[in-house]
């Protein structure tokens, strides 16, 4: 299971760049609509079009927004 080591916020908050253990990231933009919210790239910045990773990655992002409280 990915592990998210970190967070960065950009542009006032509406972007987000979430960083895993395996050195892979999500950019998530918060102004647009959750279909099109998160961007997946693996370690060797290519995009990740896998659904079932994406889903894991996303549940990782959630966990830990829910273990450090952010919204």
């Amino acid at each position: 299971m990915n592990n998210v080591t970190g967070c960065q916020f950009q542009a006032n908050g509406t972007r987000r760049v979430w960083f895993f253990r395996d050195n892979s990231q999500v950019v998530e933009y918060t102004t647009l609509p959750p279909k099109l919210r998160f961007k997946y790239w693996d370690a060797g910045n290519h995009q990740i079009r896998a659904k079932e990773q994406q889903v894991e990655m996303k549940k990782a992002i959630e966990q830990f927004k829910k273990l450090r409280g952010i919204k």
